[in-house]
């Protein structure tokens, strides 16, 4: 039996435990360095009601604290449910990763087809929001980019099958998203729209799961909001409830 320890999550749906430090590789070639993440949240990717995958989402506190400190005079309440906080989550450069523990054995190509559902519509909201004001010429060059780094991203997963139980981490570091199938680095794609549009699946106006979205929120927050004896058992109901 897996030993869990106190601060780490468990999935009620799958019964998977998410540690509470995740120990990510450098990628291939050492652009990125290895690092060691802190766990915010769980959730569960269902799909017709049958689990896909559960996972967790994790942060790097101390490049994260610097990014977020212009938010201190926010209450943890009202960061968890403001957009404008989500979409500076999704365009911040500090070390994130999403890990994912496929609950059912799946095709590789159903699994490129789940991610490119997800990540297409995104993606054209990023190319519009990222592109040089109504500069067509530039709008058509990212997309174009971002595209290519699609592509790059979904050759990934051209495989036979992923057994149960694979893990699947994507992290995004600055503008570069690298994944590891259980821990071992894969590939590195840089593109800023691709990083946001990933994060969004997670943290954009409809999540997989708000409840995994607003833990994730709440936990960063936590870096730059002082409590005090008032808020504090508050903010432990917030936090059981989205467990």
């Amino acid at each position: 039996m897996e030993q869990v320890y106190e601060e780490d999550l468990i999935d009620g749906s799958t019964g998977t435990v998410y540690a509470s430090k995740l120990k990510v590789a450098s990628s291939a070639g050492g652009a990125i360095p290895e690092n060691t993440l802190q766990l915010a949240s769980v959730g569960i990717r269902k799909r017709w009601m049958v689990s896909v995958y559960s996972f967790g989402m994790y942060f790097d506190a101390k490049t994260a604290k610097p990014e977020i400190e212009r938010w201190n005079t926010y209450d943890i309440d009202e960061l968890s449910t403001n957009l404008s906080f989500y979409n500076a989550l999704i365009g911040s450069k500090f070390d994130k990763a999403v890990k994912l523990v496929l609950a059912r054995t799946i095709k590789g190509s159903d699994l490129q087809e789940a991610f490119e559902e997800s990540l297409k519509p995104r993606i054209v909201h990023y190319v519009k929001e990222y592109s040089h004001g109504h500069n067509q010429e530039s709008k058509r060059r990212l997309q174009s980019e971002t595209t290519e780094a699609l592509g790059l991203f979904r050759d990934q997963f051209d495989v036979g099958s992923l057994v149960k139980g694979t893990e699947i981490t994507i992290r995004t570091t600055g503008h570069v998203l690298t994944t590891y199938i259980n821990g071992e680095p894969l590939r590195s794609v840089e593109s800023r729209c691709l990083c946001a549009a990933f994060l969004d699946i997670y943290l954009g106006i409809n999540p997989i799961s708000t409840s995994a979205k607003e833990m994730f929120a709440m936990k960063v927050s936590l870096l730059i909001i002082k409590l005090n004896l008032l808020t504090v058992p508050r903010l432990m109901r917030r936090f059981k409830s989205r467990l």
